[in-house]
């Protein structure tokens, strides 16, 4: 079976009511995070009062809070493309700064270039007996200079002979600042292992 999932018409629904509600402009974008940590310093060199520009307080903070966790829905439910945008958005909540509301408007345009993308897998009744969980982590190392954290993801698959479906996707900042990648993606694949023991014995029950 090919079976195929999606939320097209929510995720139109709320990047509408996103552009319509700011007035921003939408572009396309290929990626819903930099593909370089942003420096929130001001690139000339120049201070805006005590804070760098992207340090100062967000306009969007009145609205981020509902349209943040409005796409964190989608994320959940087909969109694993947005998983670490949104998980990133969601740790700047409570301090909402300039630099949040760029890293909010590239993640709509995303969701709105790509708003055509859906979730699809395989699943075959011949691996009823054979079907296990397949783990692949992922991580990001920390650039304290920048205040980033570690970032640790996985994207979990269950396989069998003619089977590869999508099950359960996530990204989260590390509880302590890494020294390497080695160590980050250590922590990561302890994390993704754990994730698969609970998944096997889920599988093996059903």
């Amino acid at each position: 079976w090919l079976l195929v999932d999606d939320q097209i018409e929510f995720i139109e629904s709320i990047c509408r009511e996103f552009f319509t509600t700011t007035g921003i402009e939408w572009r396309k974008t290929l990626t819903p995070l930099p593909v370089a940590p942003i420096d929130m310093s001001d690139r000339s060199g120049d201070k805006v009062g005590k804070e760098g520009p992207d340090e100062a307080p967000g306009k969007l903070a009145g609205i981020a809070r509902h349209f943040v966790y409005a796409l964190a829905y989608a994320a959940q439910g087909t969109r694993p493309d947005l998983t670490t945008a949104i998980s990133v958005l969601e740790t700047l909540i409570d301090k909402w700064t300039i630099g949040a509301d760029k890293a909010l408007i590239r993640t709509f345009r995303y969701a709105w270039t790509t708003v055509h993308y859906v979730l699809v897998g395989i699943v075959s009744t011949n691996d009823i007996d054979i079907a296990r969980p397949l783990g692949n982590p992922d991580a990001s190392l920390n650039v304290p200079r920048l205040g980033l954290r570690t970032r640790l993801g996985s994207l979990m698959f269950i396989v069998g002979r003619f089977t590869l479906y999508p099950v359960k996707w996530k990204s989260k900042a590390a509880k302590t600042n890494m020294c390497s990648t080695l160590e980050a993606e250590g922590a990561s694949l302890l994390d993704t292992v754990k994730d698969e023991l609970t998944m096997a014995d889920y599988v093996q029950l059903s």
